[in-house]
């Protein structure tokens, strides 16, 4: 596909990067001369300097000729504009727009099946709030990921030095969590290698699981494991970034009793008029005294999600170290998520992730619902309905020619959830939950297709 890139911010730096590395034809416009240096340097792809609202540049970038057409600078007009361009050259292109403003999005729900309607709208900030409050949701997970309309979970979790599971042989904790095959563990992490495991591999302390499941028996499975799963009910959030703010009002619709901090003393008026549930208070998060004050040592969840990544970071050990349960820190860098996890940090939240999920469902081959990347991007879980050609669909399993690398998670027909083995079936229609390295995905896309 040919994909032009609207803006060289956090979020475009990252989309190229990855629809490049996928083998995309990626032209990125940046007007700013210094961030465009910063992409040419890093990226293989064509870089042009430009408003990308101006109907020339986007014509040199190639629009005519483009499959889609990804507005991502810090200007809703302007990512709106370059997608109104790319409805009147050619309405075959797809639009993706990312827009902040409620007004905007509401017009662009509006113009739904209209010519230069929008076909998928970016909120990378409300989008990791929502993954926040997911994982509030399952004590002890790392990620978590929904399919299925939210029937099937993909979740994340480390094994700690008591699990019963440490040293044993992955058939037998597979027994162990899931007697009776409702639970598939479809990959391990361990270090810097992800593995899609066989029966006889072991179990290591510090193993990142993850574990495929029907949502009413993924809490099941954490215990089994040795998780304390106390259900949270204290929350601290803090920062006065987008995502902070959006992960307020969400807390005052939920179940928690939440706190919210920050610096900015007109902020936090505002808020103080438009919240409820949710306490407000103003202060620094670097303050020792001031988060002893606010019983930070009683509260399960402490977020620390400010506009300054190395300040969420030590906002969040600073926070670990007074007595909070578990710290999520807001990274904008992708790089640096690896090594926040690695210093003490719970949960690591990056905006970035939930633009791409989004995104390369429109790239995939098929009829792809849903992506969800992982484990730092070395691999990915998709929901895809599979093809009445596919060479998945019509024998068992075991007699699949399945990519080494890749795994099928869960099978959804009808209404009825269940996780595969050897001798499972597959007929066209059916929707699957697949688990796949990076490198085995397009060999996936192919067997779902029923392509040679």
């Amino acid at each position: 596909m040919r994909i032009v890139v609207v803006g060289a911010s956090e979020t475009g730096f990252h989309l190229a990067q990855v629809l490049s590395r996928e083998g995309h034809e990626v032209v990125v416009v940046e007007v700013r001369e210094e961030a465009a240096r910063r992409m040419r340097m890093a990226l293989d792809v064509e870089v042009i300097v430009g408003n990308g609202a101006d109907p020339k540049v986007l014509e040199d970038a190639g629009l005519l000729r483009a499959d889609m057409v990804i507005g991502v600078t810090d200007r809703d007009e302007v990512n709106l504009l370059c997608c109104f361009m790319a409805s009147v050259t050619s309405r075959m292109t797809t639009k993706v727009a990312r827009i902040r403003d409620q007004a905007y999005r509401t017009a662009v729900e509006r113009l739904g099946g209209h010519p230069f309607a929008v076909d998928l709208c970016l909120n990378p900030e409300y989008e990791t709030a929502l993954a926040a409050l997911r994982l509030m949701e399952i004590p002890g997970g790392r990620e978590v990921a929904e399919f299925a309309d939210g029937r099937v979970l993909l979740v994340a979790t480390t094994v700690d030095s008591w699990s019963p599971f440490v040293g044993r042989a992955l058939e037998e904790v597979q027994e162990g969590v899931s007697p009776g095959g409702k639970i598939l563990i479809a990959a391990l992490r361990r270090e810097t290698q992800l593995i899609i495991p066989h029966g006889k591999d072991l179990v290591r302390e510090g193993d990142e699981v993850f574990l495929v499941a029907e949502r009413q028996s993924v809490m099941n499975a954490l215990e089994a494991m040795g998780k304390r799963l106390e259900r949270p009910q204290k929350v601290i959030v803090y920062g006065a970034s987008k995502i902070a703010q959006y992960l307020a009002y969400l807390l005052e619709e939920g179940q928690f009793a939440a706190k919210f901090i920050c610096s900015d003393e007109t902020l936090c008026n505002r808020l103080l008029g438009e919240l409820r549930r949710v306490a407000v208070l103003c202060g620094e998060g670097t303050d020792q005294d001031l988060l002893l004050e606010f019983n930070v040592a009683d509260v399960d969840y402490f977020v620390s999600a400010s506009e300054d990544e190395e300040e969420n970071v030590l906002v969040s050990l600073l926070a670990k170290r007074l007595g909070a349960k578990r710290t999520m820190a807001l990274v904008s860098r992708l790089s640096y998520v690896s090594l926040v996890s690695n210093l003490g940090v719970d949960v690591v939240l990056n905006p970035q992730v939930a633009s791409v999920d989004r995104v390369l469902r429109h790239t995939r081959k098929g009829d792809v619902l849903r992506v969800a990347t992982l484990g730092a991007e070395a691999a990915e879980a998709m929901e895809a309905v599979v093809g009445s050609s596919s060479e998945l669909a019509g024998k068992p399993l075991r007699e699949v020619k399945f990519p080494k690398d890749a795994i099928i998670g869960a099978v959804v027909r009808k209404d009825r959830v269940t996780i595969p083995h050897g001798d499972t079936v597959l007929y066209g229609g059916d929707r699957v939950v697949i688990f796949a390295k990076r490198a085995a995905v397009k060999e996936v896309e192919s067997l779902l297709q029923g392509e040679s």
